[in-house]
C-alpha cells in the first residue's frame, strides 16, 4: 500500500513542478505541498516516501575523501557498499518521531541556491528538535542530500564523515603496519555501543564506557554531542557541564541557541532561557509552537498573566492535554472561573472525556473550585 502511495506522490510532484516551474506565484505552494506530503508521510510511519527523495550519491560524496590513491578508493568502494545497504534515513526519522508529532515549520533558499525545510519534531515528553532539510535539483525534482539535526549541532552528513575517517584512518594504518591499527575503529565501536546503551536506558554504563574513550576523540563533535546525551540521564550539573563544554567549542554553530536554552531550563535561569528561546526562534524563521514554551517559562516565573496570555494564544492552532492542564490551573487560581469552563469543555470536545470523570478530577484537584457557582451550573448542564 505505502509504495502505492509513494509512486501516486511522485506522481503527483512531477505533475506540480512542471507548472511550478512555469508559474513563479506557484512556487511557495509546491514548496509547501512537498514539505507537508514529507511530514504527513513520516507521520504515517511511510518510509519508502522519504527514502525515495533522499540521493545517496550526493549524500555520499559529502562523506567521502576524493583521492587518487588507490587504498582510499577501495575504502571508499567498500565504506559505500556498507552505508548504502545500512543507513535507512527514513527510518532514522520514523524511528525519532516515533509516537510524537511531525510538522513542517519554515523554508528557505541557502546562499548556494539549495532549498531548505525546517521541521519541528515534538516528543509526547515535551522535549523538541528540528531537522533542517537541505534539497537540491536532480534530474527535474528536489532530491534531500543531507539533514541538520539541531539537537545533534551538526548535518548527518559531518556525523558520517567523522566515522568514515576514523575508520579510514585505522584501515591505512593496517596497511602501512601501524601498531595502532585498530585504535580508531575501537572507538568507532564503542560509539555503537554507547548508543546501544542509551537505548537500553543504561546510563551509567554508558558513561562508563565514554570515559574509556581517548582524549583525541572525546574532543571531536559528534562525542560532544553524545557526552550530552549521557549527562542529561545523569544529574543536572553535568548535563549543564556538557553543554557549556559543547558551546564553547561551537559558538557559532546554529544549535547554540538550542542547546543553550536547554541549559538555562537545567539550571532554571527563567530569563536566560526565554533570552534564547526567542533567539532559536529567529533563526529557524519563526515557529509559533514556541509560544508554548514561553507560556511554561512565564508559569514557572509564577508570571500567571503572561502564561496565560501564551497558553491562550497557543491554543488558537494546537489542542493538546497538558496544554489545558496549564491552562486550567492558571484559571482556577486567577479566578477566571468562566474561562475555566470553558476549559473544561475544550478537555470534553477535543479529548472525548466523560464527563462524570472529569468532574470527580476536578473535586479531587481543585475542591474549591467545585464549590463555585460557575462549576455548579456547569455541572448540572
Amino acid at each position: 500500500m505505502k509504495k502505492w502511495m509513494t509512486l501516486f506522490l511522485l506522481m503527483t510532484f512531477s505533475t506540480v513542478i512542471l507548472s511550478a516551474q512555469t508559474e513563479e506565484e506557484e512556487w511557495d505552494s509546491y514548496l509547501n505541498y512537498y514539505a507537508d506530503t514529507l511530514a504527513y508521510t513520516i507521520r504515517q510511519d511511510d518510509t519508502t516516501f522519504l527514502n525515495s527523495l533522499f540521493d545517496e550519491e550526493l549524500f555520499l560524496q559529502k562523506i567521502l575523501l576524493q583521492k587518487e590513491d588507490k587504498n582510499i578508493q577501495s575504502f571508499n568502494k567498500s565504506y559505500s557498499r556498507k552505508l548504502k545497504k545500512e543507513l535507512n534515513l527514513g527510518e532514522m526519522i520514523v524511528n525519532a518521531v516515533d509516537t510524537g508529532h511531525y510538522d513542517f515549520v519554515n523554508q528557505y533558499t541557502s546562499v548556494d541556491g539549495d532549498i531548505h525545510m525546517i521541521f519541528r519534531l515534538l516528543g509526547l515528553d515535551g522535549k523538541f528538535n528540528y531537522h533542517d532539510f537541505q534539497l537540491e535539483w536532480v534530474d527535474s525534482l528536489y532530491k534531500i542530500t543531507d539533514v541538520y539535526f539541531y539537537a545533534n549541532g551538526e548535518k548527518l552528513s559531518e556525523t558520517l564523515q567523522t566515522i568514515y575517517r576514523n575508520l579510514l584512518r585505522g584501515a591505512l594504518d593496517v596497511k602501512v603496519g601501524n601498531s595502532r591499527n585498530n585504535n580508531a575503529e575501537k572507538q568507532v565501536n564503542k560509539f555503537v555501543e554507547i548508543k546501544k546503551l542509551l537505548n537500553e536506558e543504561k546510563y551509567k554504563e554508558a558513561n562508563l564506557l565514554y570515559q574509556t574513550i581517548p582524549e583525541k576523540f572525546r574532543q571531536e563533535r559528534i562525542y560532544k554531542y553524545w557526552r550530552i546525551k549521557i549527562a542529561e540521564n545523569l544529574s543536572n550539573q553535568e548535563y549543564s557541564e556538557a553543554i557549556t563544554d559543547y558551546n564553547n567549542s561551537y559558538p557559532d554553530d546554529p544549535s547554540f541557541f538550542f542547546l543553550a536554552f536547554d541549559k538555562a531550563l537545567v539550571e532554571e535561569n527563567w530569563d536566560g532561557a526565554l533570552k534564547y528561546l526567542n533567539k532559536l526562534d529567529i533563526s529557524i524563521g519563526l515557529d509559533p509552537f514556541l509560544d508554548y514554551y514561553r507560556g511554561l517559562i512565564y508559569f514557572s516565573k509564577d508570571d500567571l498573566s503572561n502564561a496565560f496570555k501564551f497558553f491562550s494564544k497557543i491554543q488558537k492552532e494546537y489542542s493538546f492535554e497538558l496544554l489545558y492542564d496549564y491552562l486550567l490551573d492558571i484559571c482556577i487560581t486567577t479566578k477566571r472561573n468562566d474561562k475555566a469552563v470553558e476549559v473544561l469543555n475544550d478537555y470534553l470536545s477535543d479529548f472525548n472525556y466523560v464527563k462524570s470523570d472529569l468532574i470527580i478530577w476536578v473535586k479531587e484537584g481543585y475542591p474549591d473550585f467545585s464549590q463555585t457557582a460557575e462549576f455548579l451550573v456547569w455541572e448540572k448542564e
